[in-house]
């Protein structure tokens, strides 16, 4: 049977071989068999899909090499025991993959013969969540002494116990460096704080301010998105984080984490963890428990900084406290010296290397004073005095605004160059300036706190801090000036008191004895009463001399007036009655309460007597004012009536009370304004006397209207004088006399023509007889056989030549004759003058005289009355003629025209004759003067008022070479 058996053996175990092929197919574990020399011999598939490999790859190496380093003595040692005990035998290990990662099997083996049967399952998932259930349970315990360990970890010992911390969360991770960072308030840099790392690793910078540079990507993502940023190797940083990439490479970090730690609200801190000898991954879930043991590291640094500004509060307001203390009753010359020990005392306290006190000058705004100063470590001399706008323009344009100037020397401003420079100059790194101020807000100086050695931020809250110790300090000098001030108004008020001749005194409200008085009063009692008063006297105890028990109960009554009735004013005349003491009681009170009675006391005699003078003064005044039989009104500078004589009342006819305040314009013309005449807008402008004339249609009367400034001292015009005067009668007068002139002129004109009477009887002739010639020819050649047409025309001609001639000169006659003399127009004055030179031209002839004219160019216009105008010349060439008497003179008169400055028309005649003595020629232009020994001696007097009255001149002056010329000018018209 054996035997046999033995011959089925082949066949039975190729269906054995067959039967364990299908189990290790279909087994779900994982089935191997390995020889004694450690190779696979068999596996079943399950490896390969595991783990990567294939089978061929699986059993070409000792399945030892695709063991976990770490596990390969355990896998080893229990191979060896298995190979002693010939049993069934339980281990882990892990088996690498294809990929470079490991997976834990749990193994089952068996030795039979020289084979190892084993059985194994994959594992790796229940052993990761072994492991981070351990990590979790780890760091949960962890988390828990961390916590229990700050609660009452003492305040000196809070970084230590960070740092413990810290290495044991390194040691649990298995990683290189754990670390705090924390950003700086102004976000400008940021600093490890506290640090853990493995030995052997190059030192990182530990609190020490790292620019923002560096890590700039990180910043971003951590600090400014509060975002996790993590990274398991260098090659997963995006392009944009190239400098942090070259940071963490010199810093040798391969694979970091980096969790915000947010504080209200903002990212401030953050914890990193950081791979460097190795990459590493992270655990999403890591990041929860980071922030976790993050956020207890600086809740426990808040409660340190919290109760360090608790302490440091506490100190500063005992300190406060205690200056406020000191300066409160402390002299006045002993402020300098509590500021300086306050100085010294702050620096002391806050850390700072100097102290300053600026005060600025009351001449020069700009100048400011260095009063006070601390500077234990010395430095180059500040200067004394200084124009702050040349040294700190933009710290001066800052505390002025009322701002303070808490800066970092070289982070100030740009228009803070010249500060910064100055900053510089004087090694100031920091500075915290303060404006004084008092009262409302008036700038009186700066306080000023440096450092020298290191830059330092301020906060809102130490700044706030100090702002009550600025305010300190300018209670304080704003009481030393002021007590300073009092004194010295007292010394002005006590040298003023003693200097006036008025007597003040004051006296206790009890006994009415003297507390104070001037000299004044111990003169008037010494000098006027031979009495000498003394401090704490009553009135009953001057009783003397005039001086009678009667006045002394005036003076008590006086005083008790004072207490019942309060402060009062009242005349007093002496018992003598020879003066009067004008008094003022007052109540004098502290708290509330009544301390004494002050009395003011002036001599008001002369003045009385001048009062009276003065009213009498003005009832003579007003006497006079009502006198004044014309309309007189003071107005204001609105034209607004403010006073009005008696003239005025009777003509307004209304109550006084409607004319006083009321708009004169309204009142003398309806109308809101001022008409354009009215002499009040002159003087207005022309600060000086105006006047017009207005007739009233309604009164059917004529004024005189006149303006008077009343100026004040200033310079302005307070009032002005109206003036109206009925000028009606004189205009009726002024209209007679203007018929009389109008009857004069044209008499001037008959006699001038009575003394032309010959020569133009010459003149009209001459045309008359050639026209009665010329006929008789012409009725010679009608009657003539022949007669010759050509010639007929030539004495036709001649006749009508002479007619115009004839008929030219009756017109001119005419208008010189006839009693109308026209309107304005405008002449042609060279025309004009040949006119009336061809009427002048006979009696030219007749005299021997020639005439030569010499007119401008250009033709010359003016407005005048043309007959006028005429009748002036014809006086000019009369007068020139009758002057030329003497037979070895040439006779010649000159008519010449010109323009002037001004645009004004100038006539020049001028004769050869005698002249005129200088003594009378100022005269010649006056009524009924006269050389001649016929004549009236109206003609040039008429010739001025014709002159003038169209706003012409008219002068006469002897010739150098004999004779005279007269000029007259008259306004130019442009035609």
């Amino acid at each position: 049977m054996q035997r046999s058996g033995k011959k089925r053996t082949p066949g039975k175990l190729g269906e054995k071989n067959e039967e364990l092929d299908q189990f290790f197919n279909v087994s779900l574990d994982f089935l191997c068999i390995v020889n004694t020399d450690g190779y696979f011999i068999r596996l079943s598939p399950s490896f390969e899909k595991v783990l990567g490999y294939t089978g061929e790859e699986l059993t070409a190496q000792p399945f030892l090499e695709f063991v976990h380093p770490e596990d390969r003595d355990a896998t080893r040692e229990a191979m060896a025991t298995l190979g002693r005990q010939k049993k069934m035998f339980n281990f882990t290990n892990r088996y690498r993959c294809k990929d470079g990662t490991y997976r834990w099997f749990e193994w089952r083996a068996a030795v039979s013969g020289n084979m190892i049967y084993g059985a194994a399952r994959d594992v790796t998932e229940r052993k990761i969540a072994e492991e981070f259930l351990r990590e979790r349970l780890a760091f949960e315990q962890l988390f828990s002494d961390i916590s229990a360990g700050m609660t009452k970890v003492a305040l000196d010992r809070i970084d230590q116990e960070i740092v413990g911390a810290l290495q044991r969360l390194l040691e649990l991770f298995h990683v290189d460096r754990c670390c705090l960072l924390r950003v700086s308030p102004e976000h400008t840099s940021w600093r490890i704080t506290h640090l853990a790392d493995a030995e052997g690793l190059p030192p990182l910078p530990v609190n020490t301010d790292l620019s923002l540079a560096l890590v700039p990507y990180g910043y971003r993502k951590v600090v400014e998105e509060h975002n996790v940023w993590a990274f398991a190797s260098l090659d997963d940083l995006p392009p944009e984080a190239d400098a942090d990439r070259r940071t963490l490479e010199k810093w040798g970090i391969r694979s970091a984490i980096n969790i915000p730690v947010a504080v209200g609200g903002s990212a401030e801190y953050a914890i990193a963890v950081t791979a460097n000898r190795e990459t590493h991954a992270w655990s999403q879930d890591h990041i929860p428990r980071l922030r976790m043991l993050g956020e207890v590291f600086v809740n426990v640094l808040q409660r340190r900084q919290i109760r360090a500004e608790l302490e440091e509060r506490v100190q500063f307001e005992r300190l406060l406290s205690e200056f406020s203390g000191r300066f409160v009753n402390i002299p006045p010359e002993q402020v300098d010296r509590e500021i300086n020990e306050a100085f010294r005392m702050i620096c002391e306290h806050c850390g700072f290397e100097v102290a300053t006190l600026w005060q600025r000058s009351d001449s020069e705004p700009n100048m400011v004073t260095l009063t006070h100063l601390y500077r234990p470590l010395g430095g180059p001399p500040l200067p004394e005095h200084v124009d702050a706008r040349d040294t700190w323009p933009w710290c001066l344009r800052e505390l002025r605004s009322g701002r303070i100037v808490a800066v970092s020397t070289e982070e100030a401003p740009a228009d803070a160059a010249r500060d910064q420079e100055m900053w510089r100059y004087y090694s100031i790194k920091s500075s915290l300036t303060f404006p004084l101020s008092i009262g409302e807000g008036q700038f009186v100086g700066a306080l000023g706190f440096n450092t020298v050695t290191e830059k330092r931020s301020w906060s809102d809250e130490f700044v706030k801090r100090l702002q009550l110790l600025s305010q300190v300090f300018a209670n304080a000098l704003a009481r030393k000036q002021s007590e300073a001030a009092a004194t010295e108004a007292q010394s002005r008020i006590a040298a003023l008191v003693e200097s006036t001749d008025d007597m003040i005194w004051s006296v206790d409200p009890e006994r009415f004895g003297f507390l104070t008085f001037n000299s004044a009063l111990r003169n008037y009692f010494l000098r006027g009463m031979g009495l000498e008063i003394t401090l704490g006297m009553r009135p009953e105890e001057m009783v003397g001399g005039s001086f009678i028990p009667l006045v002394a109960e005036r003076w008590r009554q006086l005083y008790l007036r004072a207490l019942r009735e309060g402060p009062f004013t009242e005349e007093w005349v002496t018992s003598a009655g020879t003066s009067v003491l004008l008094l003022s009681l007052n109540l004098l009170k502290r708290s509330g309460q009544v301390f004494g009675i002050s009395v003011f006391g002036k001599d008001i005699t002369e003045r009385k007597a001048i009062d009276e003078k003065i009213r009498k003064a003005a009832r003579e005044w007003q006497g006079t004012f009502d006198a004044i039989p014309d309309l007189v009104m003071i107005l204001d500078r609105e034209c607004r009536i403010v006073r009005i004589n008696a003239a005025a009342k009777s003509y307004f006819g209304l109550p006084v009370e409607e004319v006083i305040g009321a708009d004169c314009s309204m009142l003398m013309h309806i109308n809101e304004n001022p008409v354009l005449f009215y002499p009040f807008l002159k003087t207005m402008e022309s600060r000086g006397h105006e006047e017009s004339e207005s007739y009233d249609e309604t009164r059917n009367s004529w004024f005189r209207i006149s303006a008077d400034p009343i100026i004040d001292d200033d310079g302005e015009i307070r009032r002005i004088i109206c003036s109206l005067k009925d000028i009606t009668e004189q205009k009726m007068a002024e209209s007679e006399v203007f018929a009389a002139r109008k009857e004069l002129w044209r008499t001037d004109r008959l006699l001038r023509m009575g003394e032309l009477t010959a020569s133009l009887a010459h003149e009209l002739n001459q045309p008359l007889t050639s026209i009665l010639s010329n006929a008789r020819a012409a009725i010679r050649f009608i009657r003539s056989d022949r007669i010759d047409m050509n010639e007929l025309v030539e004495i036709l001609e001649d006749i009508t030549k002479d007619d115009k001639r004839a008929g030219d000169i009756i017109r001119s006659l005419r208008s010189m004759l006839r009693p109308e003399e026209g309107e304005q127009e405008l002449i042609n004055v060279n025309a004009l003058l040949g006119e009336t030179v061809a009427l002048f031209n006979s009696e030219a002839i007749i005299r021997n005289i020639k005439i030569e004219t010499r007119l401008a160019e250009l033709p010359l216009s003016v407005e005048a009355n043309r007959v006028q105008l005429q009748q002036v010349v014809i006086n000019l060439l009369m007068n020139a003629a009758e002057s030329m008497t003497n037979e070895h003179r040439p006779k010649k008169i000159i008519v010449e025209t010109r323009t002037t400055n001004g645009n004004r028309v100038q006539v020049a005649v001028r004769d050869f004759g005698t002249g005129i003595d200088e003594q009378v020629r100022s005269r010649i232009f006056d009524p009924f003067f006269t050389t001649k020994r016929s004549g009236l001696g109206m003609g040039l007097s008429l010739a001025r008022t014709i002159i003038e009255a169209q706003n012409g001149h008219i002068r006469a002056e002897n010739n150098p070479d004999g004779g005279m010329t007269f000029y007259f000018e008259l306004p130019g018209v442009e035609e």
